[in-house]
């Protein structure tokens, strides 16, 4: 593994004049040179995001399709965005020498990963996906009315770590996440290793901005750089760079680029807590101790500026552990910490309505109702939630 250095750095590699180029006049995508065998084209778009072009002798390799910004935002009602794909695969056309797309390749399956597939199957393209990934986009409406057997001789599905273009001079290393990664954003999800660049593309799963950790002495990262640090460490991966993909916010909120160094990585890894850790404070915290330190624990979460969420999160850990009394006492430091929020006052009812306190839990029930008589919470979903077991 990379040993990190002293140094604080988010480096763009070949830093190069963007060249900006019309689609078909409606789209505009630019390309940035990573190497001379990738390119990052961007999206004209809200968020930046970015496709990976594969430059090959006699064709190109595509990662991630983001023709549609979202991502877990939207579950259902899948679409593709066709024209702006359509415009796409013009401007790949004309500025690289006209050689065909043969592959593409995708992550997982939230819109800003794969939204606008069907006009590369049209040109002969080959979707390099997982079964799990391809059958949640085709049956929640990715397709729209065509149907997905009609594609079937176009789809490659991986199930396990897997070597692409292995007799070319830039072979691909797929790396796939199984279930136990849990802090994917879907069942299924892939990573593509670059062993000549020493370059990982992690998509949205390189969850990082950047920090000023000389600021920040309590900085909380997102729980996907664990399963990311997990995936290089345990295949021993040689990582200098990893490929985002979305462009970054600056502390200066300016955007910044796709790419970021190991060395900028591993600084969160080692001066920050994951969430799951932070929550684990909370949870790790005895029924005594939550009972008679409720004030400092509050003060200090108030000092700290703390997500709410941590505590939310912390109460349906203790429920989902029986930890009834506990989860309790954390609902109402929580409700202390952020008063009125009516999803806080759901979490004090459910805290209660587990723990088998039902005049407790009916008072709550009662002041949701009050607040908002259209609100989904209350009695019924905590009912459904103890059956199914969904906290």
């Amino acid at each position: 593994m990379k040993k990190i250095s002293n140094k604080l750095i988010v480096l763009l590699l070949f830093i190069l004049p963007t060249i900006g180029i019309k689609a078909q006049g409606k789209y505009s995508f630019s390309i940035e040179k990573y190497s001379p065998e990738v390119s990052l084209v961007t999206m004209d778009s809200t968020f930046y995001v970015q496709s990976t072009v594969v430059e090959y002798p006699d064709y190109l390799v595509l990662i991630e399709l983001p023709f549609v910004d979202y991502g877990a935002e939207i579950t259902r009602n899948l679409h593709e965005d066709t024209a702006k794909a359509i415009g796409f695969i013009a401007f790949l056309d004309k500025n690289f020498n006209h050689k065909p797309i043969k592959y593409v390749l995708h992550s997982h399956w939230h819109l800003h990963s794969l939204s606008g597939i069907t006009p590369f199957f049209k040109t002969g393209a080959t979707l390099i996906t997982t079964r799990q990934n391809w059958e949640y986009s085709t049956h929640n409406g990715l397709l729209g009315l065509q149907a997905a057997a009609k594609f079937s001789n176009q789809i490659l599905e991986v199930s396990k770590d897997t070597f692409l273009f292995s007799k070319t001079k830039f072979p691909i290393e797929v790396l796939y996440l199984d279930s136990t990664y849990q802090n994917k954003p879907t069942k299924d999800y892939l990573f593509f290793y670059f062993p000549k660049l020493k370059t990982l593309h992690a998509s949205c799963m390189c969850a990082i901005n950047e920090v000023d950790f000389k600021a920040k002495k309590d900085y909380l990262y997102s729980d996907r750089l664990t399963d990311l640090h997990r995936s290089i460490t345990s295949r021993n991966l040689t990582v200098d760079n990893f490929i985002k993909l979305e462009r970054f916010k600056s502390l200066e909120s300016k955007s910044v680029g796709h790419v970021f160094t190991y060395d900028y990585f591993t600084k969160h890894i080692q001066n920050g807590k994951s969430l799951h850790q932070r929550v684990s404070d909370f949870t790790n915290l005895s029924s005594i101790d939550l009972l008679t330190q409720r004030d400092s624990i509050l003060l200090d979460a108030i000092n700290k500026k703390l997500n709410p969420e941590i505590i939310n999160s912390a109460v349906y850990d203790c429920i989902k552990n029986k930890q009834f009394e506990k989860a309790v006492a954390l609902a109402q430091i929580l409700n202390l910490f952020s008063p009125g929020e009516l999803n806080y006052i759901d979490t004090m009812g459910e805290a209660y309505y587990d723990a088998g306190d039902m005049e407790m839990a009916k008072y709550y029930d009662s002041i949701l109702k009050k607040k908002d008589a259209k609100f989904t919470g209350g009695i019924e979903s905590w009912e459904q939630n103890r059956k199914s077991g969904s906290y």
